[in-house]
């Protein structure tokens, strides 16, 4: 099994999957990302939930192709209810034997239900520093780029290579704190996944 990561940079912002106009958020693939090609078995990210209320919202992790076409959906799910508010937490999402991933794949988050009120936040940074991938969200059915972000993620893989890197939690749950980067952040954004804009 291979490990491949990105951490958080010198500055980071809060993304959202589930408020009414933006339904997702996650990472976009190129050709020459390391993950293209390979076989994804498990995909970590950083959440928390925008307050304090106990609201229950299911979400999601899952692969769509280029013609957004889902691919395949972990077997794992969390609970917003569980989360914290004040600090993002690793949730780990499974895809049991494996899901092959391909060059413009998207692999993203999501949830049952959306709301302005209460939702669910996932962690970017503001370096755009990882060759072959950015970071996106699915605002008012359109996917469009962070252009300058990253997700904060990591990854388990089988490696078509044969070769083995280094460890990480695998499939089911992983609790945490976020990776830091060097020093503290020095910048926050919050782009609210599931939040209804008045018109």
């Amino acid at each position: 099994m291979t490990t491949y990561s990105q951490a958080e940079g010198s500055a980071t912002f809060d993304g959202d999957i589930n408020t009414v106009n933006t339904t997702s958020a996650g990472m976009h693939l190129d050709s020459d990302h390391t993950l293209v090609g390979e076989t994804l078995t498990s995909f970590t990210a950083y959440f928390k939930k925008n307050n304090s209320n106990s609201t229950s919202q299911n979400f999601y992790c899952r692969i769509l192709d280029t013609s957004l076409s889902v691919k395949a959906t972990s077997g794992t799910s969390f609970d917003r209810a569980d989360l914290s508010n004040s600090e993002y937490e690793a949730k780990t999402f499974s895809f049991g034997s494996g899901q092959s991933l391909a060059d413009s794949d998207w692999i993203e988050f999501y949830a049952d239900t959306n709301s302005n009120t209460d939702f669910i936040l996932i962690l970017f940074n503001d370096d755009d520093t990882h060759s072959g991938t950015w970071g996106h969200r699915k605002y008012v059915g359109t996917r469009s780029a962070y252009s300058i972000s990253d997700l904060v993620m990591s990854a388990e893989y089988e490696s078509s290579g044969g070769g083995s890197g280094g460890g990480g939690s695998g499939g089911g749950s992983s609790e945490g704190s976020a990776p830091s980067g060097e020093g503290s952040p020095n910048m926050e954004y919050a782009i609210q996944l599931n939040q209804v804009v008045p018109r």
